[in-house]
Order: structure tokens, then C-alpha cells, then sequence
């Protein structure tokens, strides 16, 4: 209904020329290809974390599930939507069009219940009878998807993927069991992952940002005066303060030190992954991995 209601309103913003639109409809957006990482816990996760509490209990029987095995599930990585954001947001050419940012091959509810049946050690998922579904109560707004695999426009996707700005998503056991990994080591969304070795935030705050006090930064940033308040999700005493004077950092402080433009929230392996350049900062955002609290445009 949400979605409806904000497609309308864009629309209305459309027709009264207030915004150049770009729409992206995402499948069904699991866990990042690498590290199996994810903020939400639903859709295939309801599944799969019913499933890993009948294993754990020693059952090892078969799980029934309702669906047709040949229906197509469209499964997308979450940093593959984010490759695909960051990739027209950057090209004013392709941008003011509608993406399906979806799975060209997605796999069939079969392979995936093969898989499954692999990760957790059981005999095998039964797909059949919605009677002995166990799921069914839990999870009955996402029954279509089991049985009517839908079929979307990806003629703009396909010149992403074509012009190799996304990298093509590869959905298969090995990334099903990154996915199960992490959620496990969360308790299925219950706890944070356990924090990296080392502190990243210390190494960055105060050894390696201090290098470039009163320095410029960027030449596009000549100009701009503005307070930023980091922040660690889930250790409230993990705070920072960087003020900026006409593109220069002049000072980092421990702490929240009154107003600020904008504030970013993020955990201790995004902060690394962004520090170590293998994170794109506004993949980060877009990925959920960061969060901007304030003025969203002048934080992007």
C-alpha cells in the first residue's frame, strides 16, 4: 500500500514538473554477496530460520513447503540493488527511467529447496500440500510468490549489465550458506554480528583522519562549512564530531558536540569496508549499511 501511495506522489511531482523521476523495483533483496550481510529478516529468512530450528532439534525429516518447484524465485543480493542505484545516479543519461533490478537467471523453488536440504542436513523439503506447511499461517502474504513466478521488463537493467556498471548476480548454494552463516550469527536478526578484530574506529578517528587537519580535501568541497556527527550503531559512546571549514577538516572531537547538517550512523564492518576502500560509501547508504540522520541531500 506504501509503495502505491508513493508511486502516486511521485507521479503527482512528475506531472507538475518538480522532479526528474527514476524508479527502482527490486525483486526480493536477500544478504550481500561476500559476507552474506543483512539488516531485514524476512521473506526467504522466515523460511529459513524455521527450518534451522527443526534442525536443531534433531529432526532431520523431511520439511513440507508449499509451491511449484519450477516457479522461478527472484532473489537479489542487496548490494547488487545498491550497484545498480549508485550506477544511474552517477550517468545522467540513464536516469528518468523505470528498473527492475532483478535476477536474469534466478533460480526454481526446487533447486532452492535442494540446497536447503543440503545447508541444514535434512532428508529433503517437500514442496506439495499447503496442509502440512508448517509456514503457512506465518507467511501467507508471500504465497504468490511460490507459485507464480512474475516476468519484468529489464530492457534498462540489461544495459547495466551489458555495460558491465553492475556485476551480474550469481545465486547458488555456496551464497545460500553465506546468507544462513551470518543470520546465525546474529540469532536471526536477535544480536549484532559479532564485532571485527581490532578497533577500526579508534585507527580512523584518531590516527588517521589527524593527517589531513587544516589541509583541503577536495576540490568540490572548497567551499563548504558544515558539522558531521559519526556514529557507531549500537555503542552510543562511540560518537565523533568533524567540523569543516571552506573544504578544510578543522577539527575531530569524541562526543556529540552540539548541532550538526547531518549525522551517519553505521556499524564497525561497514566503517572498516569503507576505510579499507572496498565499501563505496553511497553503495553504503543505499544498501542500508549507513544511515543518514538530518539533511539527506547534503549528507549524499
Amino acid at each position: 500500500q506504501l509503495y502505491v501511495e508513493a508511486e502516486k506522489a511521485v507521479g503527482i511531482e512528475l506531472s507538475e514538473g518538480a522532479i526528474r523521476r527514476t524508479i527502482y523495483r527490486p525483486s526480493i533483496i536477500v544478504g550481500d554477496t561476500e559476507s552474506g550481510w543483512t539488516m531485514n529478516y524476512d521473506n526467504l529468512y522466515l523460511y529459513l530460520r524455521m527450518i534451522d530450528r527443526v534442525s536443531a532439534r534433531g529432526r532431520k525429516a523431511a520439511f513440507p513447503m508449499t509451491g511449484d518447484p519450477s516457479t522461478r524465485i527472484n532473489l537479489v543480493p542487496v548490494d547488487f540493488v545498491a550497484e545498480a542505484i549508485v550506477a544511474v545516479v552517477e550517468r545522467a543519461a540513464l536516469q528518468g527511467k523505470v528498473y527492475h533490478v532483478v535476477n536474469p537467471a534466478p533460480p526454481s523453488l526446487g533447486e532452492l529447496a535442494e540446497w536447503v536440504s543440503g545447508i541444514f542436513g535434512l532428508d529433503a523439503v517437500m514442496i506439495g500440500s499447503e496442509k502440512a506447511d508448517p509456514m503457512v499461517a506465518h507467511a501467507a502474504h508471500y504465497r504468490s510468490y511460490l507459485f507464480d513466478g512474475p516476468l519484468f521488463d529489464t530492457e534498462n537493467l540489461d544495459r547495466l549489465l551489458k555495460g558491465k556498471m553492475v556485476r551480474r548476480p550469481i545465486i547458488d548454494r555456496s551464497f545460500l550458506e553465506k546468507l544462513v552463516r551470518f543470520a546465525r550469527s546474529t540469532d536471526w536478526g536477535k544480536r549484532p554480528p559479532p564485532d571485527p578484530k581490532g578497533d577500526v574506529a579508534d585507527a580512523y578517528f584518531f590516527r588517521y583522519l589527524p593527517r589531513f587537519l587544516n589541509t583541503p580535501l577536495l576540490p568540490s568541497l572548497e567551499k563548504l562549512d558544515a558539522r558531521f556527527l559519526m556514529s557507531l550503531s549500537g555503542v552510543p559512546s562511540r560518537r565523533w564530531t568533524l567540523r569543516i571549514e571552506r573544504g578544510m577538516l578543522i577539527s575531530i572531537r569524541a562526543g556529540d558536540e552540539g548541532s550538526v547538517q547531518c549525522g551517519y550512523r553505521l556499524d564497525r564492518d561497514s566503517l572498516r569496508q569503507i576505510v579499507r576502500g572496498e565499501l563505496n560509501p553511497q553503495k553504503a547508504f543505499f544498501m542500508g549499511r549507513v544511515s543518514i540522520e538530518g539533511d539527506i541531500l547534503f549528507g549524499l
